[in-house]
């Protein structure tokens, strides 16, 4: 089964870059997902409890910097990204360790219509009339993860992300980068 702590890794690659002491915290006014600490966005998190403690830390002149060796708020980090994405897609069921990454990651950005993205490149191997993109990773979604070929469904879904990414673009300051995650 795949490991949600080798995905987590490569999706807070993605989300604060190479340098957790400098990408960990933004506030972006050019981001919709505004303030937003290791990819979690307080527009779309309001009540992720990770906010109570990055308040609190604010005050100091050490800011965001004094944010980065507390525990409990790296806990709540991963337990976010595991209680919201990574069940989701239900990584824990997933074989293939690369697909789990990549479908963890795009679960993240641009969300959740990367379900039915990755269902359509389903559909666009196997053909079979009776599977539906219907948004829920279930028992046939999760099969077909676990025995098309990898590479070939990789490839398909990548493509999905970028076509979803250049026909649905309303931030032109962030598409490239989504582009280049996509194709990652």
């Amino acid at each position: 089964m795949a490991n949600f702590h080798q995905a987590l890794d490569i999706v807070l690659k993605h989300e604060c870059g190479d340098n957790l002491l400098y990408g960990a915290y933004t506030n972006n006014p050019n981001d919709p997902g505004g303030e937003t600490y290791m990819g979690i966005s307080r527009k779309y998190n309001k009540d992720w409890r990770g906010w109570d403690i990055i308040d609190k830390y604010k005050k100091s002149d050490c800011f965001p910097f004094n944010l980065l060796g507390i525990d409990d708020l790296n806990n709540l980090v991963s337990s976010c990204y595991k209680d919201k994405y990574w069940d989701a897609i239900k990584g824990d069921y997933i074989e293939i360790q690369p697909l789990a990454n990549k479908f963890f990651d795009a679960i993240v950005q641009p969300g959740f219509i990367s379900i039915k993205l990755m269902q359509r490149s389903i559909l666009d191997l196997t053909k079979d009339k009776k599977f539906v993109a219907d948004g829920i990773v279930g028992s046939k979604t999760l099969n077909y993860l676990n025995s098309l070929n990898c590479d070939e469904l990789l490839d398909l879904f990548r493509k999905r992300l970028v076509i979803y990414y250049e026909e649905g673009n309303n931030n032109p300051r962030f598409i490239n980068g989504w582009i280049k995650r996509a194709m990652s």
